[in-house]
């Protein structure tokens, strides 16, 4: 929840030059757990990153001990982006960066536990069968 809430407070979503940078640094941050020190991003977002690097470096300190704890971490970031969606004083652009948020997390979790969504037919059906 403090990730989300440094990126809302620094990159407001309600400002539309932000969108196409929250866009990819909602991206960077869900497919890199430890992040780097000069990402391929805008300014502001280089500076976002510079915040959150002590805040996944904890994170990164915790899976180290059990990598069971990398799901639980893409899970815990898409649960924080819903709940924060259904706040009822959000803007839409917030609401719409929380649930991208959410998605990007989800995309995440479901790569890293090697899950291939089912993009034919029903859109919300996820093939759990894993081979």
């Amino acid at each position: 929840q403090l990730e989300l809430g440094i990126i809302l407070n620094l990159m407001s979503p309600v400002n539309p030059d932000y969108h196409p940078e929250l866009i990819h640094l909602s991206d960077y941050l869900a497919k890199n757990l430890v992040l780097q020190d000069v990402p391929d991003l805008g300014v502001i977002c280089v500076g976002v990153n510079t915040l959150l690097q002590p805040i996944r470096q904890k994170l990164t300190d915790f899976w180290h001990t059990d990598e069971d704890l990398i799901a639980s971490i893409w899970l815990a970031r898409m649960v924080v982006g819903l709940e924060l969606s259904r706040k009822r004083k959000l803007t839409r652009p917030e609401r719409a960066f929380a649930l991208l948020y959410a998605a990007d997390s989800l995309r995440s979790l479901l790569a890293y536990l090697r899950i291939e969504p089912d993009t034919v037919g029903d859109p919300a059906h996820i093939s759990w069968a894993m081979g």
